[in-house]
């Protein structure tokens, strides 16, 4: 049911999209008339929705879930054409004076059929003009629906690596306590710290990790750090599993940059005994 109501739900914002005005110029359209980039920000958008949809409903998301909800996102980027014909106002004789409902005119099956007929494309630099086939326009337009559900997927994907289910019972983690570190320490010494850490990550000595972070953040910290560590300690609130995510950041200049061959995770489920 909660996987219902989010697909219903992820089709309403597609279609809701599609009904307004000003927007409605920009929901299809692609770049260099091939890629297809106002369906890859719809599914980035949508899939963002879906996962903040789940975590509020504390719906698990498989495999087999994330694919129904992709499926849905292609759905919902269709909804938006028929927002669009539901609203759409079209001029009426030749003064162009009366404005009629595009829905009140046509059925939606001939505003799809020649929205995805013959047209004529211009290009803003030169201004000159190009005829594209119905055949490349029903592809740009499968290609667009595709675009959207895998763009949704990776969207989802990305937040579920920051925001991780329970291993065990599926609920949402929930942080515990986020660690911002920046030992004082030589280049053998951070060598044999990140040594440690793997090899602790490798053996799942998810406590004996724990009490690591923890220990270094008790002790003196660089006031001007080029390198830091950042690990989110995060709980399950019903089985409190409990779950680390770190990262390592090396400033470049002005800005940090994630070191992603250091990146670390371990599970308690998965503990071994320290």
């Amino acid at each position: 049911m909660r996987l219902l109501v989010i697909a219903l739900l992820t089709i309403l914002f597609g279609f809701s999209l599609g009904c307004i005005t000003w927007l409605q110029g920009y929901l299809h359209f692609n770049l260099w008339f091939i890629i297809p980039m106002s369906g890859i920000m719809f599914g980035m958008a949508v899939g963002s929705l879906q996962f903040a949809l789940s975590y509020l409903f504390s719906l698990r998301i498989s495999f087999f879930t994330s694919l129904i909800l992709a499926f849905f996102a292609g759905a919902a980027y269709f909804a938006t054409d028929f927002g669009i014909y539901s609203t759409a106002k079209i001029p009426v004789g030749e003064s162009n004076m009366i404005m009629m409902k595009l829905r009140n005119i046509v059925s939606f099956q001939d505003y799809m059929s020649y929205r995805l007929g013959d047209t004529t494309v211009e290009r803003i630099r030169t201004h000159t003009t190009y005829q594209v086939g119905a055949t490349a326009n029903k592809l740009n337009y499968i290609l667009g629906l595709c675009a959207a559900s895998i763009a949704s997927l990776g969207a989802m994907g990305v937040l579920l690596a920051n925001y991780p289910q329970c291993s065990s019972c599926g609920v949402y983690t929930r942080r515990k306590y986020l660690y911002e570190i920046a030992p004082s320490l030589s280049e053998n010494g951070f060598n044999e710290l990140f040594d440690s850490i793997a090899s602790m990550m490798q053996n799942k000595k998810h406590g004996l990790l724990v009490r690591l972070l923890s220990s270094l953040e008790q002790k003196e910290q660089n006031p001007y750090p080029t390198i830091k560590i950042v690990a989110d300690h995060r709980e399950c609130p019903k089985c409190q599993e409990s779950i680390v995510l770190g990262k390592v950041l090396q400033k470049d200049e002005n800005n940090w940059k994630v070191i992603p061959e250091l990146s670390f995770k371990t599970i308690s489920s998965e503990m071994i005994c320290p």
